[in-house]
Parts: structure tokens; sequence; C-alpha cells
């Protein structure tokens, strides 16, 4: 998923659209922009196995599809998402010119901790960024508010 939406946007996969619309809300409110990407059933024969019931790879493409279709094997009847963060997990440089090595960014945590309160809203008007205060007390440990 990082080819196709590089390190500023997460990409969601779910069985249920109540769900992801809800993440892609709640990303939007926190400034974790999440983007949707199909769960296309066609590919489904992509990861069927001879000498298994199913693999969890699919080939060279589509890799994100296979993988939320190997999930959504599992999960019976529970509505579920799943957010993509490969691209914008990691921190090259650490925040505000601080010193010190590369680390996680957090980035998912947000967006699934405000969806789950019941104060996000469906959808949102629009998209706004908001400013961000980040505060680093060590270099592996950065707190954004």
């Amino acid at each position: 998923m990082m080819r196709a939406l590089g390190t500023s946007l997460g990409g969601v996969i779910g069985s249920d659209q109540d769900v992801v619309d809800r993440l892609i809300a709640a990303g939007a409110h926190v400034d974790e922009r999440l983007w949707q990407m199909p769960l296309e059933h066609s590919y489904r024969a992509d990861i069927d196995w001879p000498i298994a019931d199913i693999r969890n790879l699919g080939g060279a493409n589509g890799g994100a599809i296979h993988a939320a279709l190997f999930l959504y094997e599992f999960v019976d009847s529970v509505p579920w998402a799943h957010l993509d963060i490969a691209g914008v997990a990691d921190v090259e440089k650490p925040a505000g010119g601080a010193r010190g090595a590369a680390a996680g960014s957090g980035r998912g945590c947000s967006p699934t901790s405000r969806w789950g309160s019941s104060s996000t809203p469906a959808r949102p008007a629009a998209w706004t960024p908001r400013a961000t205060t980040c505060r680093s007390p060590t270099p592996a440990a950065t707190t954004c508010t």
C-alpha cells in the first residue's frame, strides 16, 4: 500500500462501510488521513493453496487486498477494518530538529482511539489541518497534542 499512498496517508480496508467511514472521519479529526482501499473479492482465488485451505500471500501485486481477504476468512460476520500504516509508521528524523535515531511515529493510535469514542461524527464536513505541538522527552518518545 505504501507504493500507492506514499508516506503521508495510511490505508484502510474493511468489511463494513460504516466502520471504514468512522475511521476515516476519526483520522481526519486527528490529522492522520486515511484512504479507503477496495476489498476486492475477485482476488480471493489468488490466496487459494493446493496444500492448505488458504495462504496469506497472493502474489506480487495486490498484497494489501490479499491480506484483507485473508483476514476476511476468519472474522465471520464481525464488522472490521484494517489500518495499513506501513508507509506512515516510521519517522526518519525526530520532530523539531532534535538529534536522535529514527523512531516509530505512533500513527494509527489516535484514529483508532477516537473511533472508539462516541464523539466521532460519521463524516467530517471538510478536512482542515490543525496545529500540532510535539514534545520529545527522549529521542525515542515523542508526544504530539
